[in-house]
């Protein structure tokens, strides 16, 4: 009788153990996670303030000689739910194979 009780404290104290383990594993990476996150908020490289365009003539110039010559592909979309493409440059038109025309109003 005896014996048996002392294998159930025994299970019960090892699995108090892994419990205890697990929250302090648990804790640990949570402490490790707030730590990458503060020194990700006070790296002085981050931008922070970044201004997003909200109109497609602030995202891409409306001169169509510059907009043609840009080389970085650009796509603007909605900021809305389904993010639904409203223009793009030539080079993303290059990159794609798709004209402006087609893609306005598809989501991306």
């Amino acid at each position: 009788m005896v014996a048996a009780v002392n294998q159930e404290e025994k299970a019960a104290r090892w699995q108090l153990r892994r419990r205890l383990r697990k929250i302090f594993r648990i804790r640990r990476i949570r402490k490790e996670d707030a730590k990458i996150l503060q020194e990700a908020d006070d790296d002085a490289t981050l931008e922070t303030q970044s201004l997003l365009p909200r109109t497609l003539s602030d995202a891409l110039p409306e001169d169509p000689e510059a907009r043609a010559n840009d080389t970085r592909a650009m796509v603007v979309t909605e900021c809305t739910g389904t993010f639904n493409m409203i223009g793009c440059n030539k080079a993303w038109e290059n990159l794609c194979g798709y004209a402006e025309s087609e893609i306005v109003g598809k989501d991306s």
